[in-house]
């Protein structure tokens, strides 16, 4: 699969969104991919990669889910807590 489309839900903003990220989402993508690579068999969170990378969560989850389409990165059964004390799943 092609990531060079960011996701969009199909409402205005989102498609806007999507276009204006398209310039970076492939720099973000490769970040995204290296932390959880670096990480080895500890893996990360979504939250970890956003609080590591600075990133929002609205620019880290769409990285996740290219990844995860493009078959480079998947989810664990693995859960870590999160700040607030739920569960997230580990990548």
């Amino acid at each position: 699969m092609t990531t060079d489309h960011p996701p969009h839900n199909g409402k205005p903003t989102s498609i806007l969104a999507a276009e204006e990220i398209k310039p970076t989402a492939s720099r973000l993508r490769e970040q995204v991919y290296a932390f959880i690579r670096d990480r080895g068999k500890t893996g990360a969170t979504r939250e970890e990669i956003e609080t590591s990378l600075g990133l929002a969560g609205n620019c880290v989850r769409p990285r996740v889910w290219e990844l995860m389409k493009a078959n480079r990165i998947s989810e664990t059964q693995d859960t870590r807590l999160t700040r607030s004390g739920r569960k997230a799943v580990v990548l």
